[in-house]
């Protein structure tokens, strides 16, 4: 059973010590201890803060999930409704392969749908156009392509 756990200070040292994806993966998504880094200074700048999990199988960390609320139009090609955006999302390398990742994505979905930070309509995410791996799961879960390009990566929404 996977659970998320807020990101605290008991598990810091071991999300981002002892989580990492697959060598060839690394091109996908930054070391947990850069995306924890990236969500303090996006904070700072826009004023809301970032909603992060360890990511636990059991009693056992596999991986990290980082959440945003967002009013700045940063997708939806100039719609500047609130949504929730999935910025960082990783299972450890370690732990692929036995339906973490899936389980994962759907908790992450479920909070969202509590609302936690304010009300939207809908959730984004972004991946590499060559993860075909993220991209199916994505899309598995109902996550459609808008078609727009951000950080030379696919966006991806699912609607609320």
């Amino acid at each position: 059973m996977i659970t998320l756990q807020p990101l605290t200070y008991d598990i810091f040292e071991e999300i981002i010590y002892n989580l990492k994806v697959a060598e060839h993966q690394k091109n996908h998504v930054l070391p947990n201890v850069d995306s924890i880094a990236w969500a303090y200074a996006f904070w700072l700048r826009n004023g809301y803060p970032p909603i992060t999990f360890g990511v636990f199988a059991e009693d056992i960390p596999v991986g990290y999930a980082e959440i945003f609320y967002m009013k700045v139009n940063k997708f939806q090609n100039g719609d500047e409704k609130p949504f929730y955006y999935i910025s960082r999302y990783m299972i450890d390398e370690k732990h692929q392969g036995k339906g973490y990742g899936k389980e994962a994505l759907l908790e992450i979905i479920k909070h969202i749908k509590t609302m936690p930070s304010g009300i939207a309509n809908s959730i984004y995410l972004s991946c590499e156009p060559d993860n075909d791996v993220a991209r199916k799961l994505y899309t598995s879960l109902d996550f459609i392509e808008t078609g727009e390009i951000y950080d030379d990566e696919i966006v991806m929404r699912l609607d609320l």
